[in-house]
């Protein structure tokens, strides 16, 4: 049986937010994507990149790249948590 958004049991659905600015920050949060498909998540739609302003922390700071990705797959909270971390 699957559920009214294409789930099947076991699956979990995650909605991640990333960010990034320094060096290539579009690169880098392509590669995270790709670092969470390799870890056993699909990559079901993602926002496009948004640029924003550093808030606090030191003056100067890059702009950041932002954005939020929905991920699924039947990784627990814990294991996605723990995937997210090393990502």
């Amino acid at each position: 049986m699957s559920a009214a958004d294409g789930r099947t049991p076991g699956d979990w659905l995650y909605w991640v937010g990333l960010g990034a600015n320094l060096g290539d920050p579009a690169a880098q949060l392509e590669q995270a994507l790709g670092s969470l498909e390799a870890g056993g998540l699909s990559l079901e739609r993602r926002s496009r990149w948004w640029r924003t302003a550093p808030v606090g922390g030191p003056a100067g700071q890059p702009d950041y790249l932002n954005g939020v990705a929905r991920l699924r797959g039947r990784r627990t909270p814990l294991e996605c948590l723990r995937l997210l971390q090393q990502v």
